[in-house]
């Protein structure tokens, strides 16, 4: 019996401490208070040991705006990733995956540029600056995101107007000239009256 109970501790407290789940595009915008599209240069890396046999990696990159969604621009964004671990080990796992350099990225971050953890940007592919993709609308009770909006690829020419479409004949006018000789008469023909 208290065995039981000492592994139901032990389950209860490593499913506490475990690793955060990812956050959806619309949570993530909810609580960042930084949102930006751009692309991240590579950046400067900085080895911490936080204690014997847990060290991070902590990671500093500039971003070149391309586009602010929410709050103010940021010059750089911060984040961190597990470097070293003992074995066993449950908790934060930093940023997962590691955001790319060189893409355009829609990155959420704290005001001080720090990116939310577990997932802090998403890989952008949308045109820049129009409309975002993620479309967040706030109501009384809290943020939501919005109903996609299908745009219609509309032609210019509608239905009405349009043109039929040519038909090939077989020589229609030649076949017109043949029956005109046929009811004309020859000089050596009396009419028919």
């Amino acid at each position: 019996m208290i065995l039981r109970r000492y592994l139901l501790l032990v389950w209860c407290v490593g499913a506490a401490l475990g690793a955060v789940p990812p956050l959806s595009p619309e949570t993530a915008f909810a609580e960042a208070e930084v949102v930006v599209v751009g692309v991240l240069e590579t950046p400067s890396v900085e080895e911490v040991e936080q204690r014997e046999g847990v060290v991070n990696a902590v990671a500093t990159s500039p971003v070149a705006v391309m586009a602010v969604e929410k709050g103010a621009p940021v010059a750089s964004v911060s984040y961190w990733y597990p470097l070293e671990r003992p074995a066993g080990f449950t908790g934060h796992q930093g940023q997962s995956p590691r955001p790319p350099s060189g893409v355009p990225l829609r990155l959420f971050a704290k005001a001080d540029g720090e990116l939310l953890i577990p997932n802090g940007w998403l890989p952008y592919d949308g045109p820049i600056g129009s409309e975002s993709d993620i479309q967040v609308t706030v109501d009384g009770e809290g943020v939501e995101a919005a109903p996609e909006e299908e745009e219609a690829a509309e032609d210019p020419v509608s239905e009405e107007e349009e043109e039929p479409p040519l038909v090939e004949e077989d020589d229609p006018p030649a076949k017109e000239e043949e029956e005109e000789e046929e009811e004309q008469p020859t000089a050596d023909e009396e009419p028919l009256a």
